[in-house]
Order: structure tokens, then C-alpha cells, then sequence
């Protein structure tokens, strides 16, 4: 059946003739075709109504505009971020290796921006604003936290200061012999 349904879609596809005549055999059944046959009528086609959605085309545009702005808002947004908790050179003690991190962000994240927070120089986790981020089994030692805003090409907009915090965790050690 679909098969019918596309042969039949594509042969009259193409024949949108200028002229159509009608000729109506003994038995009343109407034949049509492009070519004019003896004691066939003339069908005027009249041209297809069309429409032109203005309000439509107004309404893209306005759109268009409404996003052009925003993008120029966000390229001109100072964004300022800090990690707040725990402070710098500060000292944390849990033996699960937890850890939270509250970090500020102010203004609000642009659409195509994004907020990070990086360890030791790695990217562990995206930020999504203002607020504190949890972190588990990490490693006993010193770590260096930083916070950072970028955009959608990767560029940084804005970043915190260095954060140095020192997790303390057990350690089991060896007894010696």
C-alpha cells in the first residue's frame, strides 16, 4: 500500500499541466488529461492560493535579535567567583576522605557559560552556581583548589584565587618487625 501511495505521489508530482481537459465517455465515466481529444472540455486551473505568514517571519526575527543581544550580554558579563569554605591553608581531618567545598558565584551563569572547579590543576566537577559541591574519598596531602567561570570556546572568563586545603586522613602503618 505505501508502495502505491509514493508511485501514485510521484507520477502526479510532475504533472501539474497548464491546460486539463475533461471528456466524459458513454458509460458517464470522466476521463482527464493535458491533450485535447475530440469533444473533450477545457478545465481552467486557476493559480493555487498562497499565504505569506508575516507574523511568523516577525516573530524569527525578533527571536533572532532577542538571542543576538544575549550573546552580546554574555560576552560583556564581569563574572566574579570564590571558594569561600574551607579557607586558605586551612586544615580538614576526616578519615573518609571527604571534603566540601562551598564556592560564590555572582552573576548568575550566562547561556553557553559554564562554572568548574579544578584540583591539583584537574577538572573534577561542574558548577552550577553558587552553592557547595561534596567531595569523597579524596586523597590525604595538600590540594589546590581553584574555581573557574568559562564560555562555550573554552575561554576563561573569571577565576578564584588559589585555595590550598590539607586533608588529614588515618593511615594505617606498618609495624615494624
Amino acid at each position: 500500500m505505501r508502495t502505491l501511495t509514493l508511485i501514485l505521489c510521484l507520477v502526479t508530482f510532475g504533472a501539474s499541466a497548464e491546460q486539463v481537459y475533461k471528456q466524459v465517455d458513454k458509460a458517464g465515466i470522466p476521463t482527464f488529461s493535458d491533450q485535447a481529444m475530440p469533444g473533450a472540455e477545457r478545465i481552467n486551473i486557476e493559480e493555487p492560493v498562497t499565504f505569506k505568514d508575516d507574523v511568523a517571519h516577525q516573530a524569527m526575527d525578533r527571536r533572532k535579535e532577542e538571542k543576538a543581544q544575549l550573546d552580546e550580554k554574555a560576552r560583556n558579563v564581569s563574572y566574579s567567583i570564590q571558594i569561600t569554605d574551607p579557607a586558605d591553608d586551612s586544615a580538614v581531618r576526616d578519615n573518609a576522605g571527604n571534603l566540601a567545598i562551598s564556592v560564590r558565584l555572582t552573576p548568575n551563569l550566562m547561556a553557553g557559560h559554564k562554572a568548574e572547579l579544578r584540583m591539583d590543576g584537574n577538572k573534577i566537577r561542574n558548577l552550577s552556581g553558587t552553592g557547595s559541591v561534596q567531595l569523597s574519598n579524596v586523597d590525604r596531602g595538600t590540594h589546590q583548589f581553584k574555581a573557574r567561570v568559562i564560555n562555550e570556546d573554552g575561554e576563561t572568563l573569571a577565576e578564584s584565587n588559589t585555595v590550598s586545603v590539607s586533608l588529614l586522613r588515618y593511615a594505617l602503618r606498618k609495624q615494624p618487625r
